[in-house]
């Protein structure tokens, strides 16, 4: 019955960096949602929040996070789906 932002909260050093992903409708039934996001440089932990905006319930199932590409080097080709090439 009401909306919930969705935040991203980086501790980078000793500061932690906090980034809007995005909001979320209510729905009455299951809804999927999806944020795409990049740590900054030197960040060591990530914490996804929800922030409802007002008196609300948020029910949540199957969360998941999926690292694209998480080495240092960007420009590392990835072979059959997991693996890196010469590995």
């Amino acid at each position: 019955t009401i909306y919930t932002d969705v935040w991203a909260k980086y501790l980078v050093g000793t500061v932690y960096q906090y980034v809007y992903l995005g909001r979320v409708a209510p729905s009455a039934t299951w809804a999927q949602s999806q944020f795409n996001f990049t740590a900054p440089a030197g960040a060591t932990s990530a914490i996804v929040y929800h922030i409802l905006a007002g008196v609300g319930e948020l029910w949540t199932d199957d969360i998941s996070v999926t690292f694209a590409n998480f080495m240092v080097n960007p420009s590392l080709k990835i072979e059959n789906g997991t693996t890196p090439q010469n590995w």
